[in-house]
């Protein structure tokens, strides 16, 4: 959930609902407004967090499916006349291109400008906590 400076608040599905397409969940506004939100190809993608970004949205993805590499995804999105909506990927990071990765989940936009996006350890011994920030184009 985020506050978009137009459309006021923003709630975003972390994965299709029953019926819905495969790879596509939804974004709402409190007045009803709904946007289609296409997953990443990623196998298993979810959405997991949203934060505006001047009249954008940044959007963060999660793809877990094992035996499948783990997969984040930072994407903006673009609101279009409802339902319509663009979406571009900025970055993607993967377990099998040898980054070190966890359940990134949470994501805040910084004033100038970067992002900072974080893991948590879930309380496990295996796990850590992750912060990473960057600054998308």
């Amino acid at each position: 959930m985020t506050r978009h400076p137009t459309n006021g608040l923003i709630l975003g599905l972390e994965a299709p609902t029953a019926g819905a397409p495969d790879k596509q969940t939804r974004l709402f506004s409190l007045d009803g407004e709904a946007w289609h939100y296409p997953l990443a190809a990623a196998s298993g993608s979810a959405l997991t967090e949203l934060t505006a970004d001047g009249d954008e949205l940044l959007a963060l993805e999660r793809a877990f499916a094992p035996p499948a590499p783990l997969v984040i995804s930072l994407r903006r999105a673009r609101l279009g006349e409802p339902p319509r909506l663009e979406v571009e990927t900025l970055a993607r990071f993967s377990s099998a291109d040898g980054w070190w990765l966890d359940n990134m989940e949470g994501m805040t936009r910084l004033d100038d400008g970067r992002v900072l996006i974080l893991s948590d350890d879930n309380a496990r011994a295996l796990q850590r906590t992750l912060l990473a920030c960057m600054a998308p184009s």
